[in-house]
């Protein structure tokens, strides 16, 4: 079972009990975080790949939760010195641990996936990467981050340590593992992964201007990552990134979040209606 290999010669998981509590432990350990809300950052966030939020920084964004972010991001890459996998399935999370092992740290998502951390191997950037193997599983490196304990998922369910070994050393992830599953997933390629491709590239030809049709060209966007066959939290994902470059002004983590959920619930209303 799942549950006796993750957390084989593990303590007990220690979720902290604020996102405070837990900035204050994950900058003690040196990983940058950044605060969040429905998994978007809630900052502009790119400086905090190369430094460090202050306490100061961490008491302002995190200490009025009530009224401030939903959740706490560790950031990724050569400042924290991170790789965390993104299982979003349980099934995906089985095969990455028959195919790769385990790590002393293991997050349990509030959507029922698993994060794996490991660190980065040294003159080895690794930056972010999406459907390993043709599967669900994402790889956060450079350029990324993650969604940390105790944050709440938009299910309405914590994410929460399964595992939290804080006294074992991490498990070096391993460039290997990527180049497999980059062989195994060009041997069973398929038309839906082709199609993400395009809409990704479709995208990023819209722009969204405020007063001129934004909203429609937002909510368009979102529209083509679902046809594509894209999920809701990597469509967020991807829309987060165009939302920097492409939407002026950017709409703020709520608004995406929910065109996101507008696009989705849309066609399942059309399916249902069929």
């Amino acid at each position: 079972m799942l549950a006796q290999i993750s957390t084989k010669n593990m303590f007990p998981a220690a979720t902290p009990a604020t996102l405070l509590d837990a900035a204050n432990e994950f900058v003690a350990r040196g990983w940058p975080v950044i605060p969040l809300v429905d998994k978007l950052p809630a900052v502009q966030w790119k400086e905090y790949q190369s430094r460090y939020p202050t306490k100061d920084e961490c008491d302002a964004w995190f200490v009025q939760e009530k009224c401030g972010p939903t959740g706490i991001g560790i950031v990724t890459g050569r400042l924290s010195w991170l790789v965390v996998v993104d299982c979003d399935t349980r099934q995906d999370a089985e095969f990455w641990l028959a195919e790769h092992g385990s790590s002393p740290l293991v997050v349990e998502s509030g959507g029922g996936g698993l994060h794996f951390y490991y660190v980065l191997p040294a003159g080895e950037p690794i930056r972010n990467r999406q459907r390993i193997a043709g599967r669900a599983i994402d790889i956060r490196g450079e350029g990324g981050y993650i969604t940390a304990p105790p944050s709440l998922h938009p299910s309405g369910r914590r994410y929460e340590w399964q595992a939290y070994d804080a006294c074992a050393r991490l498990p070096v992830f391993d460039t290997a593992w990527l180049a497999a599953a980059h062989q195994e997933r060009s041997m069973s390629h398929t038309t839906a992964s082709a199609r993400a491709r395009d809409a990704v590239r479709y995208i990023h030809k819209i722009v969204a201007v405020a007063g001129e049709g934004g909203h429609n060209a937002t909510f368009r966007a979102a529209c083509k990552l679902r046809d594509a066959g894209v999920s809701p939290d990597e469509a967020l994902a991807i829309l987060a990134q165009w939302n920097e470059t492409n939407a002026s002004p950017p709409w703020s983590a709520q608004e995406l979040a929910h065109k996101i959920r507008t696009a989705f619930q849309a066609a399942n209303s059309r399916r249902l209606q069929a």
